[in-house]
């Protein structure tokens, strides 16, 4: 929930005033840490430990996208 949260704000410009060093650093903080949710609670409901794992690869692939253009 935490991560589709930052995503919605992100593209609907909350951040523009911010930081971008605190961006980056809430974005892939958000990313990791719903990457290894996923990986620890795939013990306990691998449907939804999937599903944090794809919106936290989705995530990560996005931002990466969006710097490689940026660094254009």
């Amino acid at each position: 929930m935490l991560q589709v949260g930052i995503f919605i704000a992100f593209v609907t410009g909350s951040f523009a005033n911010s930081s971008d060093l605190l961006l980056d650093i809430l974005w892939w903080g958000v990313v990791i840490f719903g990457f290894i949710s996923g990986i620890k609670e795939f013990r306990n409901n691998v449907l939804a430990a999937m599903l944090l794992i794809v919106i936290s690869m989705f995530m990560a692939a996005f931002m990466l996208l969006l710097l490689f253009i940026t660094s254009m």
